[in-house]
């Protein structure tokens, strides 16, 4: 029996006869601990309310299934579009040059030890990310 790893690299070649579909993400083993993500939301916590390094103050209740942002008139980042620049602060990056080799590392060995595919991953998109800055 192929790995999901194996398995998904079958099913990528232009000739490629799989043994069996993939479910969503089987092959991909999902790195969640890498330098940026943790800098940018390390202190998401379960049943806390916390503010992420864009200043958006986040609720994590106990019985969510993730984190999501509070918006108050007070609390809201962006109130007004047209006017960004003089409110959303990026983040500095920079600061986040360290560990790659060691979560790299960590990552791989899980996702070998699992048969797939090491995979980063950005919980927050462009749209959750002018979600969590604006509001609806």
């Amino acid at each position: 029996m192929s790995t999901p790893k194996e398995i998904f690299l079958e099913l990528i070649k232009p000739d490629g006869q799989p043994e069996r579909q993939l479910c969503q993400y089987e092959a991909l083993h999902m790195c969640l601990t890498d330098p940026i993500n943790t800098y940018l939301r390390g202190n998401r916590k379960r049943g806390t309310v916390s503010k992420d390094r864009w200043g958006t103050t986040i609720s994590f209740p106990e019985d969510a299934p993730g984190p999501i942002p509070v918006h108050t008139p007070e609390l809201t980042v962006c109130p007004d579009v047209t006017h960004w620049k003089d409110t959303v602060h990026v983040p500095d990056l920079s600061v986040c040059s360290e560990g790659w080799e060691e979560c790299r590392t960590r990552s791989r060995a899980a996702a070998d030890a699992e048969g797939k595919l090491l995979a980063g991953f950005m919980g927050t998109g462009i749209f959750e990310q002018c979600h969590f800055l604006m509001g609806f």
